[in-house]
């Protein structure tokens, strides 16, 4: 008896581990199904190539005789074979019958049943079940069968029909595991859709293309030149947004050159000394201009103030503000480097000072550059029709063809490392903004000259009037900034305008000092420690609503109107300020307070 019982424990353990074995094996093969599948589901295949590629994998992975994939058509609702594959799988001449496709109707059949519910099916034994839809002329043999829904979306696209010759082939453990992998079946069906959509369309694309081509013979050199320019318009755009930040930074340190030079400046009379200051003084406004710039950069519209200049005082002006580079730097290093200009009498042109001055510092620094051993800078400007020209032309080593090629290109640079590259792109893309073109003409030995040409205008030059001094006024002025450079410029500037002024490093001061004193004024700061500007602002309006509050930022160009009159401040005065842009806010402060 116990002979017997220790018998069947065996046999039940046997049966037990036969049986895990089965399982094991099953998830083994379900997983490096799955794999296979997941590694193909980016290959670049049609849809007849990935259904193909699909069911060798499917039969060379599992227990089946043979496969297809039958894809759901959404109008007709009818299922037809894309592919077939397997030990009996149908040709090309057994998906027809008597001249027609073999399709089934959403709901006939095994297939159509599918199609229609979305659920999967399987059929242990084919002979024994009616669902199963035999066609004359069908060569395969089937005993057992699985069917599986292609789904994307929700939506189906069509069924995976997978089948042995033995019946009972099949279990409802494998009916579970092939629905899963149905998934990244119809996945990659899917993404086979796609790129045959692309395909098709880029050959569609490129017959159009071709025929255009074909038309447009005549103007292809144009065409390329068009091209060209929108490929470099979109490098430049790759530039993306700039640190505001460090412009904000920026704008605090130039407020502080600024004002100072701008009080000198109305204080000495020696003339070298003011030509000194002067060219001191157009620098840091022209580093004011690029910083604006830096903080428009990511804007896809920029409103960029073009006004009537002259051309020749441009290039005067850049020779002065240069000159320690080309005359006294060159003169330290024992060089000779002689700048000669050529001016004829033209037209003015319509443009941003500061930005074409950068243009004209760019290119004059690159010649320089192009002369280790000394020689000579021409720079010249004719005008031809409706068109102003200006060339810089140098006696340096000259551009290989390979680097000319290149040198619009931002972040390229044949300096070596510490150039950023992007010296020449940005001279391009101001240039682009003016409407005009630039060009080169250089070769190894001989050379480079740059020749820029804009269109003309009638408008005049207008000259800034110079700032009068105020008379004083029993009215004061209360200003709030954390930053001592800035405060103590800006204190001196209103003191030269002969205004009389109290100031504080924060905001708690600043209000403090409002309820002891009346102020015809508030000049505040707008990023401070503990007490912002805005904070400021709608504190002096609780106190006094009728007081003028002026927001003076380094962040002014990108504040919008709205939020200024959100917190009741009155005027903003972006960083770095002229002595022209304070008596101008002074002016209409005071016009406003009637």
């Amino acid at each position: 008896m116990n002979s017997d019982n220790n018998s069947i424990s065996q046999s039940r353990i046997r049966g037990w581990f036969e049986n895990s074995a089965k399982l094991y094996e099953a998830r083994v093969r379900d997983l490096s199904l799955l794999r296979r599948l997941s590694d193909s589901i980016s290959l670049e295949l049609t849809v007849d190539e990935a259904a193909t590629f699909i069911l060798d994998i499917m039969i060379d992975e599992l227990n089946v005789c043979n496969g297809s994939i039958m894809f759901l058509d959404q109008e007709t609702q009818t299922l037809s074979v894309a592919s077939a594959r397997g030990h009996h799988a149908m040709g090309e001449k057994d998906k027809v019958v008597n001249g027609r496709s073999i399709t089934l109707n959403a709901g006939e059949g095994v297939a159509g049943t599918v199609a229609e519910t979305g659920v999967p099916i399987l059929v242990p034994d084919v002979e024994a079940d009616n669902r199963f839809s035999r066609r004359d002329g069908q060569a395969v043999i089937v005993g057992s069968l699985i069917c599986l829904p292609l789904a994307i979306r929700g939506e189906i696209i069509g069924v995976l029909n997978l089948s042995h010759e033995n019946r009972h082939a099949f279990s409802e453990g494998d009916l579970h595991g092939l629905n899963v992998a149905a998934n990244q079946i119809a996945m990659m069906l899917d993404n086979a859709d796609n790129y045959q959509r692309v395909c098709r369309t880029n050959v569609e694309l490129e017959g159009k293309l071709l025929q255009e081509t074909v038309n447009l013979e005549a103007t292809n050199e144009e065409l390329e030149q068009t091209r060209s320019s929108l490929v470099q318009a979109e490098r430049l755009s790759a530039l993306g947004q700039m640190a505001s930040g460090v412009a904000h930074d920026f704008n605090n340190t130039l407020a502080g050159i600024l004002g100072n030079v701008q009080i000198i400046l109305d204080s000495i009379e020696d003339p070298e000394l003011r030509d000194r200051l002067e060219a001191v003084e157009l620098a840091a406004l022209d580093g004011a201009a690029t910083i604006k710039r830096i903080q428009e950069f990511s804007r896809v519209n920029r409103d960029t103030d073009f006004e009537p200049l002259a051309i020749n005082d441009l290039i005067n002006d850049t020779l002065k503000i240069t000159s320690p580079i080309w005359k006294d730097q060159a003169q330290k290093d024992g060089l000779s480097i002689e700048v000669e200009t050529d001016f004829d009498e033209i037209p003015n042109v319509k443009g941003n000072a500061p930005e074409l001055r950068e243009v004209l510092t760019n290119m004059l620094i690159n010649a320089v550059e192009a002369m280790p051993e000394g020689g000579k800078v021409k720079l010249s400007t004719w005008s031809e029709g409706d068109r102003v020209f200006m060339a810089i032309s140098d006696t340096g080593e000259g551009i290989p063809d390979d680097v000319r090629d290149r040198l619009f290109d931002p972040f390229y640079s044949s300096k070596g490392p510490t150039n950023s590259g992007l010296g020449l792109s940005v001279a391009y893309g101001i240039v682009c903004r003016h409407e005009g073109n630039i060009e080169v003409v250089s070769s190894r030995g001989d050379g480079t000259t740059f020749t820029l040409d804009f269109p003309s205008t009638e408008e005049a030059v207008e000259r800034p009037d110079p700032v009068e001094e105020r008379e004083a006024d029993k009215e004061v002025i209360l200003v709030i900034d954390d930053d001592d450079s800035v405060r103590n410029v800006l204190v001196a500037m209103l003191k030269h305008l002969g205004l009389e002024v109290v100031f504080a490093a924060d905001g708690p001061s600043g209000i403090e000092k409002l309820s002891e004193t009346h102020f015809s004024m508030v000049l505040t700061d707008l990023g401070m420690p503990g007490m912002s500007g805005w904070e400021v602002a709608n504190a002096v309006k609780e106190k006094s609503p009728d007081t003028p509050v002026v927001l003076i930022t380094g962040w002014g160009r990108e504040i919008c109107a709205k939020e200024a009159e959100t917190n009741q401040v009155d005027y903003v005065l972006p960083k770095p300020f002229q002595l022209c842009n304070i008596s101008a806010m002074i002016d209409e402060m005071q016009t406003m307070r009637g």
